[in-house]
């Protein structure tokens, strides 16, 4: 079973989850280690509560403004590489890195409807 590696180091760059409404056009560290922060989250799900909430916080946030969201993360968007970016982050019981599991879906860009509001 894989889990996190320094969640408690992530955690405070979880907290800007909002930072794509600012619509940067520079590279960040506010987000450049944001989707990996994300999934490593997502491997503590069952594990406590507070951080579900979280994650499914950022979902919901991320969810209802994918236009920002595919502007935000488009670099990384076009740089994934699932076999690789869960290295430092993400280990499994032999100390290895998973793949990014198929269901991050944070790591693709969201459709975006045509009457978004965003």
């Amino acid at each position: 079973m894989a889990r996190a590696l320094g969640l408690d180091d992530m955690l405070p760059t979880l907290r800007w989850y909002d930072i794509i409404m600012l619509g940067w056009d520079t590279y960040s560290y506010d987000r450049d280690e944001m989707l990996q922060a994300r999934s490593a989250l997502e491997f503590e799900r069952g594990h406590n509560a507070g951080l579900e909430r979280l994650a499914d916080t950022i979902d919901a946030y991320w969810r209802a403004h994918p236009r920002e969201f595919n502007y935000c993360f488009r670099y990384e968007h076009a740089g994934f590489v699932p076999a690789t970016e869960l290295e430092s982050f993400v280990a499994d019981d032999h100390g290895r890195a998973p793949p990014v599991p198929a269901d991050h879906w944070w790591w693709r860009p969201l459709p975006v409807p045509a009457d978004a509001e965003s």
